[in-house]
């Protein structure tokens, strides 16, 4: 409800200034569509109903308001962010480096992932294209689920991922927000980013992950 009602003050502060801005952009992730792994998920789906989902909704939901408006809305569903300056990466880096990281749960889930420059360079795309509105999947168009990002981050660590993690020791430590962010996910596209005429300079996991990490 708090990040509804952010996102919602957003829109109206922007309809309610004497000169509008031109683009409001509106921050989400791609866990708007739920966790449905046999399924590739683009902008036409709709919501999930789980708790990422409701999420995604929340943040978005200022976007509504703006759109009969003469100010241009986008809402960028943003992946895993792979980055050497913080984020999710810094988090499991520790373990990874001790030869503890290993696979969660099946492992089977997708992790939607985007390098960081990518990402900055999408939404600098977005900012410079007025004819473009709405939601976008700013995830790489090659997905990998977890236990693929597992192997590929061992690999350029050089560290064995052997051990596997228990989505129940998860929750303890985390709580009930492990299990929906890392133990569930969904495969997505950046299918309108793609046909926008966007072309990601880093695609590939193994390629992201050294240069976060400076391999």
């Amino acid at each position: 409800y708090k990040r509804q009602a952010c996102s919602k003050t957003i829109a109206k502060a922007a309809l309610q200034m004497a000169k509008p801005p031109e683009l409001v952009i509106f921050g989400s992730g791609l866990g708007y569509y739920g966790a449905e792994p046999i399924k590739e998920f683009t902008e036409k789906d709709q919501a999930g109903n789980d708790m990422p989902a409701k999420i995604s909704l929340a943040c978005e939901s200022g976007a509504e308001l703006l759109k009969s408006s003469p100010v241009r809305s986008v809402i960028v569903r943003t992946a895993l962010v792979i980055s050497g300056q913080g984020g999710a990466l810094s988090d499991m880096l520790p373990s990874f480096k001790l030869g503890l990281g290993g696979v969660i749960g099946s492992g089977k889930q997708w992790w939607g992932w985007i390098d960081i420059a990518d990402h900055a360079r999408a939404v600098k795309f977005l900012i410079e294209t007025p004819e473009l509105e709405g939601p976008f999947n700013l995830c790489s168009p090659y997905n990998v689920n977890n236990a693929e990002f597992t192997q590929v981050l061992g690999s350029v660590l050089k560290r064995p991922t052997l051990l596997p993690v228990s989505p129940f020791l998860l929750r303890i430590l985390f709580g009930e927000v492990a299990e929906h962010f890392l133990v569930k996910g969904a495969k997505a596209e950046p299918v309108r980013l793609e046909n926008a005429g966007f072309e990601f300079k880093y695609p590939l996991i193994q390629t992201a992950l050294k240069r976060a990490l400076g391999k």
